[in-house]
């Protein structure tokens, strides 16, 4: 007496609204970093001296 189930299998969806939030946070943050750097010689020297293949990986 084995009942045949049929399961419908379920793929987890990418959430698009966190992945929108997160692209937003990061174009503002690095923005920002470029106008800092244009009025702030502090800054600005600070931003010369990280290295050219620095990545923020998100």
């Amino acid at each position: 007496m084995e009942k045949s189930l049929n399961y419908v299998e379920i793929k987890p969806g990418r959430e698009r609204s966190k992945i929108l939030i997160v692209r937003l946070i990061f174009l503002i943050f690095v923005r920002s970093l470029q106008s800092l750097s244009r009025f702030d010689p502090v800054a600005k020297k600070e931003l010369l001296n990280w290295s050219t293949n620095y990545s923020i990986m998100y």
